[in-house]
């Protein structure tokens, strides 16, 4: 039998296999806690748990309702990733043809919300406004 030096407590210990280095389970638990405790440890483990939850949305998307009606919005599938939405398009549209109607400005949260989301600028909001408002005087 091959004997080797455990690396935690420093005994002497028979090995069965080379590749052991430890002598005993206490040895083992020791290991495992200076392990756990190390950086490098944590930031995998906080890789690992990452993409189990990635995959776990991705496996069971949640549907969440609109901010603004309420009712529930599916959420979108690309590339296997899954992307949460908070508002209906057409929600979020009408909102801001709302703001522009009132007189509000480009400081406007539901006219902000309107560009990022969907790509409309004021002066296309505005556009709109006239378009339907021509549109119903007909």
């Amino acid at each position: 039998m091959l004997r080797k030096q455990c690396i935690i407590c420093g005994k002497e210990f028979e090995v069965v296999n080379l590749r052991y280095c430890l002598c005993s389970d206490e040895c083992r638990k020791i290991r495992k806690k200076m392990q756990q405790s190390s950086p490098e440890y944590r930031q995998k483990s906080n890789e690992r748990s990452k993409k189990r939850k990635r995959e776990k949305n991705r496996l069971n998307p949640k549907i969440i309702p609109c901010k603004i009606c309420g009712k529930p919005v599916e959420p979108d599938f690309r590339d296997g990733c899954v992307t949460r939405k908070f508002y209906h398009e057409s929600c979020v549209f009408s909102e801001a043809l709302k703001a522009v109607t009132e007189g509000f400005g480009h400081n406007d949260k539901r006219i902000k919300r309107a560009h990022n989301l969907l790509g409309y600028t004021l002066n296309e909001l505005r556009e709109e406004v006239i378009e339907s408002n021509e549109h119903n005087n007909i």
